[in-house]
């Protein structure tokens, strides 16, 4: 499963690799887009939902439990990201693998508009915290990439990304 798939920047790199993928997100002009890359690629294993993250749970997603769920540039996104990360490692199955991809902590310039409701980032202690509170373990970070950037103060500033691995809770 991907949480926050937008149109599909990793849902279809993916669905090469794997049996299937859920593709979860709570825009449906961003999965409409999705569905028609995917129709246009040939792929039958992609599915999609509208639904937010917070909303979803075992009882309501009939596909879960998940073998590997990830999300990308989603998390600074949701207003309780300690709940959002709780539900997705409840999603999976048992030696199971979470993914998470989202922004270090930033200095609030990243998004070009400032009324956004964001978080500025992440500290990895803070995602690590997350994680261990939602039963996960052996937890592993990686600098995904960085992305460089003229901000909205003007100023090129470079962010960078983590990549949080972590295995599910053996439940």
């Amino acid at each position: 499963m991907e949480a926050g798939c937008g149109t599909g920047l990793l849902t279809l790199p993916a669905a090469r690799l794997v049996k299937s993928v859920l593709g979860v997100d709570p825009s449906p002009g961003m999965l409409d887009i999705l569905n028609k890359k995917a129709a246009a690629e040939k792929f039958q294993n992609i599915t999609t939902r509208v639904s937010d993250l917070l909303s979803i749970s075992k009882n309501h997603c009939p596909e879960a439990p998940f073998d590997c769920l990830f999300s990308s540039m989603t998390l600074h996104h949701i207003k309780d990201a300690a709940a959002a990360v709780r539900i997705m490692a409840s999603l999976l199955a048992p030696g199971g693998f979470l993914a998470i991809a989202d922004l270090d902590e930033e200095d609030g310039f990243f998004h070009d508009n400032e009324e956004e409701e964001v978080h500025h980032g992440f500290s990895r202690t803070a995602v690590e915290e997350m994680l261990i509170a939602a039963g996960c373990s052996n937890i592993r970070f990686d600098t995904a990439t960085a992305v460089t950037k003229t901000n909205r103060a003007g100023k090129e500033k470079t962010y960078t990304i983590f990549l949080a691995v972590a295995e599910a809770p053996n439940c």
